[in-house]
């Protein structure tokens, strides 16, 4: 079974396409990196699979994410989803909160819980993305005190605590220095074989070192002619 089968996709803006026709299939348990040139949509795509493309753009073709039709998808379903395939951008959110508050910040609104089993699910997720020890001393400090590499494992934290099935990385380490950079690469290695991931880099190397396979993006039809 596929995580991910995407036929024919074009994202359209006023009858114009600006990505696609694109198709791959993403199995699985398996990491999956999407990579090519600045403008093949890339982002775009990760946007698609999750219902959040921007005001504007339309999508044809077929998308299916965790067995589900994302274009018959309603809102309700599409939240739902968003759960279960986690979307983390490029440049890491971090809300004006601690950071136990962020990482808890997806699941203390869709996980029925105690505080008490919430917070064990947090801890966990900052364990599993190799910053517990860096922040188990100073949880209640502001997030926005943490450094830029440990904001994007932070993101990442607050995705796994949601016991994802699939996380869509866009970009994972383009912001970071080369040591935090390092940091995060060897984290999402160490999460390899425990979920399903589809990661966007324009670092092919990268993508060689993190994924099972790999699949190129080309311009589109239109932006060729």
């Amino acid at each position: 079974m596929n995580a991910i089968t995407i036929r024919d996709l074009r994202v359209l803006k006023d009858g114009r396409s600006l990505v696609g026709p694109v198709s791959f299939t993403v199995p699985l348990g398996e990491v999956t990196g999407l990579f090519g040139p600045s403008g093949a949509g890339k982002s775009t795509i990760l946007r698609t699979l999750v219902g959040l493309l921007p005001e504007g753009l339309s999508a044809e073709g077929t998308v299916r994410l965790l067995d589900t039709d994302v274009f018959a998808c309603r809102p309700a379903d599409l939240a739902d989803l968003r759960t279960r395939a986690v979307l983390v951008p490029q440049i890491p959110v971090v809300f004006p909160d601690s950071v136990l508050g962020n990482v808890l910040f997806g699941i203390r609104h869709v996980v029925r819980a105690s505080r008490a089993r919430l917070r064990e699910r947090a801890e966990a997720a900052l364990a599993e993305v190799g910053l517990w020890d860096e922040v188990r001393d100073r949880l209640g400090a502001s997030a926005a005190e943490l450094s830029v590499g440990q904001r994007q494992r932070l993101a990442l934290a607050r995705a796994l605590a949601l016991d994802p099935e699939m996380i869509l990385l866009d970009e994972p380490t383009s912001a970071l220095d080369e040591r935090a950079a390092a940091s995060v690469e060897e984290t999402l290695y160490s999460l390899r074989g425990r979920r399903t991931f589809l990661v966007v880099s324009h670092d092919t190397s990268q993508l060689e070192r993190l994924c099972d396979t790999t699949v190129p993006l080309a311009a589109s039809d239109d932006a060729r002619r």
